[in-house]
């Protein structure tokens, strides 16, 4: 699978995509919102299988970064965005759903939980995306 890590902490970032790569996925990553969305807008729909999504983070943050993706053009919107923050009450996971996001998963998170969050996805669309028009 493609996946897209959003997560502006280096070390985390590094361990997230070497986990993933360790099970065969290809893995990008994005150190803010904005590199997020300039590399989900210039890959075709479907080009990513799903977007794992810090919520801290500099400039826009991961409820807004999600929002923005929710409205991307053409199908880009579809792609499962699954929040992986150190924040770890109830309320946070909630605020991600009510965000768009698609799942919750807090750090720190392990191999066996990651790789079945991901396939859990195999195959499917988020169904939160804006209406294609």
């Amino acid at each position: 699978m493609r996946v897209l890590i959003v997560e502006d902490n280096e070390i985390n970032a590094v361990l997230t995509r070497t986990l993933l790569e360790h099970a065969g996925h290809s893995v990008e990553v994005a150190a803010d919102g904005e590199r997020a969305l300039d590399l989900l807008e210039a890959a075709p729909a479907g080009a990513y299988d799903l977007v794992f999504m810090d919520l801290q983070l500099p400039g826009m943050d991961g409820f807004e970064t999600t929002q923005c993706v929710r409205a991307l053009p053409g199908g880009r919107g579809c792609v499962p965005v699954v929040a992986l923050t150190a924040n770890a009450a109830a309320s946070d996971e909630e605020a991600c759903l009510a965000a768009g996001m698609d799942g919750y998963l807090p750090k720190p998170v392990t191999f066996e939980v990651l790789i079945a969050t991901l396939e859990s996805w195999r195959g499917r669309s988020s169904a939160k995306a804006a209406p294609i028009r």
